[in-house]
């Protein structure tokens, strides 16, 4: 970052025009530029009141009219992501920094810039331009902050065609738009022509891996009781002769073992957010169709399903008392081991979080453009696991002593439902958008 870009912006008039000064501060090169490329720079700006001339082209007179919109966030004041808050709300506001804020965000600087410049960039019908920066274009943990800037002289939107940025703080600069009629009815997740979408990863800092929450593991089931221990003879020429004392021999099964109880599935994720975003249109041509902006952080991750309860063990065999003589005389059989209780159903994770989203335009063309956030939503809890099976009682015979089934464990209750998030607070020409 140059000290004369800084005095173009914020003190005189560059004798370049926006976009050339831009394209040209970012090191893009003027000829490829007018010979139709797109240029892509990554820039490592130095400090926060550099990053500001980067990203925000409004005046000051509007940046003033923004400040309330950086002041009801509510609880996320006391967190990390406050301090984010308060660093974009200087960014585009205009909103005075605290010392302690800038010294907790010097760890993120050299902040992570991406500039995208077009002269003119003509998008099809149904074409999709995503100019967002990633973790691997810098080679960094998902959760740094990325900034991307996206600096077009003509943009025309072709009918169903779409524009996109994904979890970063965003600029767009256009200075001529022009959006041809389309299919699009009301704008939403399917109907819109920019997106401001979340970062296409999970946020939690506690929590690894995919969105939803795994399942829990199955329970092991319960070993089976020990079978009854029956007389051993010989025979002899005097007859069938028992081995070993009669009264130390254990003729009686033993009960099956309980069944172990399925593990806890895990919460959902928190959805990814959506940062602050300003789209700065300098004029559209007087046949534009409206420009349809649209925000929604990503919905919260699914709650693993508990583990199956394990079924409880098979209740040991009696054993046979009696050397032949009588048939029917043998030792109580093992009852059934309980079985295991389900796990419990993991919470679903909370929607993600939004920010504001600035567009300006002229003000005799405000009519040319619509907006629309919804709520981010809570992933659905998981379900509780199955109980597992009561053991089968051993094998006895009918004079037997009557033995039983093991009681079935109880199933896994459900977890809880994720919360949804406020939707991100949209703005024309500094009016906030219902």
């Amino acid at each position: 970052m140059t000290s004369g870009f800084l005095a173009a912006i914020d003190a005189k008039p560059s004798p370049l025009a926006e976009f050339e000064r831009i394209a040209t501060e970012a090191g893009h090169d003027m000829s490829e530029l007018e010979a139709g490329h797109i240029a892509t720079a990554f820039v490592r700006v130095g400090d926060i009141h550099s990053l500001r001339c980067w990203m925000s082209h409004a005046a000051e007179t509007a940046r003033a009219k923004r400040r309330h919109s950086f002041t009801q966030f509510g609880g996320r004041a006391r967190l990390w992501q406050g301090v984010h808050d308060r660093g974009e709300a200087y960014i585009f506001a205009g909103e005075p920094l605290d010392a302690r804020d800038v010294e907790r965000m010097g760890e993120h600087f050299p902040a992570r810039l991406k500039i995208v410049s077009a002269r003119r960039i003509e998008l099809a019908a149904g074409g999709v331009l995503d100019v967002s920066a990633t973790a691997e274009d810098w080679d960094v943990g998902t959760r740094e902050e990325l900034y991307t800037l996206f600096n077009v002289g003509t943009l025309t939107i072709g009918p169903d065609a779409r524009v996109i940025v994904k979890g970063n703080v965003f600029s767009m600069v256009v200075q001529h738009l022009d959006v041809r009629e389309s299919r699009m009815q009301e704008v939403g997740p399917a109907n819109h022509h920019i997106g401001i979408l979340p970062t296409p990863h999970p946020v939690d800092s506690r929590l690894s891996g995919p969105l939803d929450g795994p399942c829990g593991s199955a329970g092991g089931d319960g070993q089976p009781g020990r079978d009854g221990s029956s007389m051993q003879v010989r025979a002899t020429v005097f007859g069938p002769r028992l081995i070993g004392p009669s009264k130390s021999i254990d003729y009686d099964g033993q009960d099956g073992a309980r069944g172990f109880a399925g593990q806890s599935g895990r919460r959902g994720r928190t959805g990814g957010m959506c940062k602050t975003a300003e789209i700065t249109v300098r004029s559209l041509a007087a046949s534009s169709s409206p420009l349809k902006v649209f925000c929604q952080a990503g919905h919260g991750g699914r709650g693993g399903q508990g583990g199956k309860g394990g079924d409880g063990g098979r209740g040991g065999n009696a054993g046979r008392q009696d050397a032949g003589h009588n048939e029917n005389l043998f030792g109580k059989a093992g009852n059934g081991g309980p079985g295991g209780d389900g796990g419990q159903g993991g919470n679903g994770g909370n929607g993600g979080i939004s920010s504001n989203v600035f567009v300006s335009c002229p003000p005799d063309q405000v009519h040319l453009i619509a907006v629309t956030s919804l709520e981010s939503l809570g992933g659905p809890a998981g379900q509780g696991g199955a109980a597992g099976s009561g053991g089968m009682p051993g094998h006895g015979t009918p004079t037997s002593a009557v033995t039983a089934f093991g009681l079935d464990g109880q199933p896994g209750t459900p977890g809880l439902d994720g919360r949804g998030r406020p939707k991100a607070r949209m703005h024309i020409n500094e009016i906030l958008k219902p």
